[in-house]
């Protein structure tokens, strides 16, 4: 189960780094990013499938993971990342394509 806790926040980091990334550099937008956070999405589903109850431990880590994913993604851009938080929906459910318009 360890290894399923960090596989957890692995893919969880890098889904929220992508979707950051994606927001702040929306001119800089490619389908990388949107493969990695659809594969990242997908590779969590399959861990919370062999191991339900790590579904509660998403709860416990977002706030860390997110600061692991926002520190990334500006080391990667090298911008400042004015976002304070994703949420949940945001995160696991909104679709994100080249053509999406919203740099929000």
């Amino acid at each position: 189960m360890a290894n399923l806790k960090k596989a957890l926040e692995s893919q969880l980091v890098r889904l929220m780094m992508h979707i950051l990334k994606f927001f702040i550099q929306p001119l800089k937008r490619t389908r990388s990013w949107v493969m990695s956070i659809k594969n990242a999405r997908h590779q969590i589903r399959d861990i919370l499938q062999k191991q339900p109850s790590l579904k509660n431990r998403i709860r416990v880590i977002w706030n860390d993971v997110f600061r692991k994913a926002k520190r990334k993604a500006e080391e990667e851009t090298q911008e400042d990342c004015d976002i304070q938080e994703l949420d949940w929906d945001t995160t696991f459910n909104q679709k994100f394509d080249l053509d999406d318009e919203d740099d929000e």
